[in-house]
């Protein structure tokens, strides 16, 4: 088969999707297909004039268009689009037959429209353990977040100076009640009797107010131990607390390996939660103790291997982090390490696309497509 995949130069996030779209590329060459992998437009247009592609595949927002048409409606060619984000930060194409997108999070799909392909729904993948070398290490004390924080008092302010404040106001009030209903649920509930010119303002702000809340919140209860902090912090909240330790933004590599020094590492959910973002697999794969926000579909695959919380009762973090015993902590990190290496590799993870393309059916013995509901 031969493969295009489409780069993604977003600087955003700490470069990660320039890192995904270079290892899905290296996993479908292990696969044993011919494999293309290109950050611009001309350099598609070329490949797929001099190659028969079967199909495209891309991250995040998509961007490869000639005098506005995308180029799988433009040369008819197959393309999946994995969206790792809330679909309404981005144009969705509802109309096309060429296009299929994948969603890491089975609750995407509530925000998008019928379109003319099924969605799947598939977390992102992870190199193979030949790839990855993992070197025991003495951890560090210590729990490390990976991502962004912004500060939830100034969101609010800008809320409030808002044209629709009312309604995100309203919005926000209704999600922040309860924390552990789901985001996309609770806004869908919210908005469903308004204007559909104001619901994408209420979305944007809701959206980054409450993920910023749920993370000073969260981080902000956890007072007896240690906290390290990868990405841009603005909150004031968290700055000044003196158990917490800031590195500052890092490219997505050189937050891994400062994810790997902890013993635990925090997922603290971007307000989807039905899926796996990748902080919680790379965080598994690296040996650290993940401990994250409650969650059917986590529970499904990894069961008691990780740590969970409630946003209701925070204070069970700090409770369950230092009643561990040291071989608990080894049991578990070792026994998560197996699941993410036998469900979630890119190898595996792609060649549940290629069968998708193929038409073939990969839920009879794959145990992840079928608990993500495909």
């Amino acid at each position: 088969m031969r493969i295009l995949v489409l780069g993604n130069n977003f600087n955003g996030a700490y470069g990660s999707l320039k890192c995904f779209s270079e290892e899905m590329a290296k996993a479908f060459s292990k696969i044993g297909c011919e494999t293309f992998l290109t950050y611009t437009v001309n350099e598609a247009v070329k490949i797929i004039n001099s190659n028969t592609i079967d199909f495209s595949i891309g991250i995040g927002k998509y961007s490869f268009f000639c005098d506005g048409v995308p180029l799988y409606e433009l040369f008819q060619v197959r393309h999946y689009q994995w969206i790792i984000d809330n679909p309404k930060k981005i144009s969705i194409d509802v109309k096309s037959k060429f296009v299929k997108y994948i969603l890491i999070d089975k609750l995407f799909s509530e925000c998008i429209s019928n379109t003319a392909n099924a969605f799947m729904f598939l977390p992102l993948g992870v190199p193979d353990k030949s790839d990855h070398n993992i070197v025991d290490q003495t951890k560090e004390e210590g729990v490390v977040f990976a991502g962004q924080i912004r500060d939830s008092n100034r969101l609010y302010e800008m809320i409030k100076g808002h044209k629709y404040s009312d309604s995100i106001i309203e919005a926000v009030d209704g999600i922040v009640s309860d924390l552990d209903y789901p985001f996309i649920l609770g806004l869908k509930r919210i908005t469903c009797d308004m204007p559909e010119e104001c619901i994408e303002d209420v979305f944007s702000l809701s959206n980054s107010f409450v993920r910023a809340y749920k993370r000073e919140k969260t981080l902000g209860a956890i007072n007896e131990y240690p906290v390290a902090i990868v990405g841009e912090v603005e909150s004031d909240k968290l700055v000044e607390k003196k158990n917490v330790k800031l590195f500052g933004k890092k490219g997505y590599y050189e937050a891994i390996s400062i994810i790997k020094k902890y013993s635990f590492c925090i997922n603290i959910e971007p307000n989807f939660n039905a899926g796996f973002h990748d902080r919680i697999i790379r965080a598994i794969q690296n040996g650290g103790l993940l401990i994250t926000n409650d969650g059917t579909i986590q529970r499904d695959i990894f069961g008691d291997k990780l740590l969970y919380f409630k946003y209701s009762s925070l204070e069970d973090i700090c409770c369950q982090i230092l009643n561990i015993s040291p071989e608990q902590i080894a049991q578990k990190t070792a026994a998560g390490a197996e699941i993410v290496d036998e469900f979630f590799s890119w190898k595996k993870i792609l060649s549940c696309v290629i069968a998708d393309f193929k038409g073939e059916n990969k839920d009879e013995y794959n145990r992840l497509y079928r608990v993500l509901g495909n």
